[in-house]
Formats: C-alpha cells, structure tokens, sequence
C-alpha cells in the first residue's frame, strides 16, 4: 500500500468544477456518503495520526464474475480539530503509469464538499483489469493529504 502526504506542488482539479457543482456533490452525498460510525468488518488503515485517521474496506473479488468490490473507504478527524472540508475517492485505470488519475483513466469518482469530522464512501464495484489505483483525496483547512494504493483483492 502506497499513502503519501502532499503539502506543497499542484493540487489535482476538482471533477466536478462548473456550473452544478453543487447540485452534482449533494445527490453523490446523498447515493454514496455517510458521516455515522465506521462500518463493521475488517479495516486497512491508511493513516492514524492525531489530526488524522483513513481507512478502507478490504478490497474482495466477487464469486462468479470479472469484478472487484469494495464497501467503504472513510476518513475522521478528532472533535476539536481541523474539519475535513472536501473528500475526494476515485478509482481509475492508470495506463499512462504516472499514479495520477486523468479524467480520461477514472472508473468511479465520488466527492464531498461538506465540512464535517467524520466521511464515509460506500459501495464500489469495477470491472477487474490491470494497473487499477485508488486515491482518496482530502482537505483540512489549507493542508492537503493524498492517500493512493492499488485498487487489487487483498
């Protein structure tokens, strides 16, 4: 698993920029995101810092068919501290090796611009193919983080 930290350098563009924006982050809220608990079940974490926890579901693949599943990916922060004000996960194909995901390459995007401690993705499911990555992409305040790994069964 590869999870790196980034503060400083070009921040990727939002994928849902222009006119609806707004419109476009409420209904994937509202089909993919939650801020209660964790869900149940085995975890991998992605990062446990005090300002800081990321984790992720097990990546499964599914009995009978060429698809990979995951159920959730999430990130918190404690009471008190900092608000995640934007969460972006994506799931994307990355052919041109550069462990970046271009609007072209990306399978499965979902995005929260609420402020909250606490946000939760559900649900994924791609097709299985070579070279699949994941980012999950966060904003607390003016520090960025970025949290990548291969979209792989673990």
């Amino acid at each position: 698993m590869h999870a790196t930290q980034r503060t400083k350098g070009p921040r990727s563009s939002s994928l849902l920029d222009g006119r609806g924006a707004c419109t476009a982050a409420l209904a994937l809220l509202a089909a993919g995101c939650s801020t209660t608990r964790w869900p149940a079940g085995s975890s991998r974490e992605l990062i446990e810092a005090p300002e800081l926890i990321a984790r992720r579901a097990k990546v499964r693949s599914e009995n009978g068919t060429a698809e990979l599943s995951m159920a959730w990916i999430g990130a918190r922060v404690p009471p008190g501290l900092e608000r995640i004000e934007r969460a972006t996960f994506v799931v994307y194909r990355d052919d041109d090796g550069d462990e970046r995901p271009a609007l072209h390459e990306v399978l499965v995007a979902r995005e929260s611009l609420e402020l909250a401690e606490k946000v939760v993705f559900h649900d994924f499911r791609v097709a299985a193919r070579p070279r699949l990555r994941a980012r999950l992409a966060l904003r607390l305040g003016v520090v960025p983080y970025e949290f990548d790994f291969a979209f792989a069964r673990d």
